[in-house]
């Protein structure tokens, strides 16, 4: 089990589920802090400590002073085959400049590299930090660390200056809410569009049902947002969307949005788009907003231009390789 290396005047806290409240409001409080605006809600951020993908006593490490206030935490998250884990962490301002990043940092490595040595040993296995480019702190530590920057992703936004356009799908296509009899199958549809996706690598289906299965547990989970597009019986398409973006409650947020390969180019993705846009607006939203790779390899950042989104934050993908090997993840698309 990795231990963390911490300086004098912190330890690391024991885990429950009884500091999960605590520890959501100081990792949203800190991230409103740094960067003026909430990444995550603390619902969202509750889910990664209850996710079936994280073990909270081996994958959570909660650092508090000697005043018993939580200081810095941070958490690895990982699927197999643990070739890419991702790691989310803060630090509070007031303990910047004391090592305290670097240690966890460096914690979080050793425990992705417990995760990753299941990985078959002919992969490459790299750890992926997401942060703020405007934060210069974080900037200056991953960069010191060693890490490179892989990608960059933005959030863009539309706020609705009255309804959207409608939005009618071709005649044979039908657009249905997903429902537990239909998540099996809505994830394979899922799984298949998003295999042009930069960064896809295939993972156990079994564990990412539940992952899936998990996130529809949520308190703030609306059914009624998921929607599966179908030709037929065949599902071609989907968008399921959260009832707040990213701890704001007054906008709409499209979660997911993929068509499969063999039915893009008929202008699908543009009408689930609108339809999530119609109903955001239908139920009193002031607008929509969703997270995407800015330079997608499918297009879909000129697609949501085209629709009026705008950007209106921009996130670094920083990396660092753990292992060399072959690289199982997708770059590019193979036609």
């Amino acid at each position: 089990m990795a231990q963390p290396t911490l300086p004098p005047g912190y330890h690391r806290a024991p885990v429950s589920d009884d500091i999960v409240g605590e520890a959501a409001a100081h990792f949203v409080g800190v991230v409103l802090g740094q960067y003026g605006r909430p990444l995550i809600s603390e619902a969202d951020y509750k889910h990664y400590w209850t996710s079936p993908l994280v073990d909270p006593q081996e994958d959570l490490c909660v650092v508090r002073d000697d005043d018993g206030r939580i200081a810095a935490q941070e958490v690895v998250v990982s699927m197999e085959p643990h070739v890419n884990p991702t790691v989310v962490g803060v630090v509070s301002p007031e303990h910047c400049n004391r090592g305290l990043g670097t240690a966890l940092v460096d914690w979080a490595t050793s425990r992705a590299l417990e995760k990753t040595s299941s990985a078959p040993d002919d992969l490459r296995v790299v750890m992926n930090v997401l942060t703020d480019p405007s934060h210069g702190p974080s900037v200056d530590l991953l960069e010191n660390l060693g890490f490179e920057v892989d990608r960059y992703f933005i959030t863009m936004e539309i706020e609705f200056d009255g309804a959207p356009p409608a939005a009618g799908f071709p005649d044979g296509f039908a657009l249905r809410p997903m429902t537990a009899d239909t998540l099996e199958a809505g994830l394979h549809a899922v799984r298949d569009a998003f295999r042009d996706h930069y960064g896809y690598v295939e993972r156990p289906f079994d564990q990412h049902l539940q992952q899936i299965a998990h996130l529809c547990t949520q308190p703030d989970h609306d059914p009624s947002l998921w929607w599966l597009l179908y030709e037929g019986d065949e599902i071609v398409a989907n968008c399921w969307c959260n009832a707040n973006a990213q701890g704001d409650p007054t906008m709409g947020y499209v979660l997911s949005l993929g068509v499969r390969r063999p039915w893009r180019r008929r202008g699908l993705a543009r009408t689930l788009l609108l339809h999530a846009f119609a109903e955001f607006h239908a139920r009193g939203y002031r607008g929509a907003a969703l997270d995407v790779d800015a330079h997608s390899l499918t297009g879909a950042t000129r697609l949501y231009e085209a629709a009026g989104m705008i950007e209106r934050h921009r996130t670094t993908a920083y990396q660092r390789e753990l292992r060399p090997g072959v690289d199982p993840t997708v770059r590019g698309l193979q036609l």
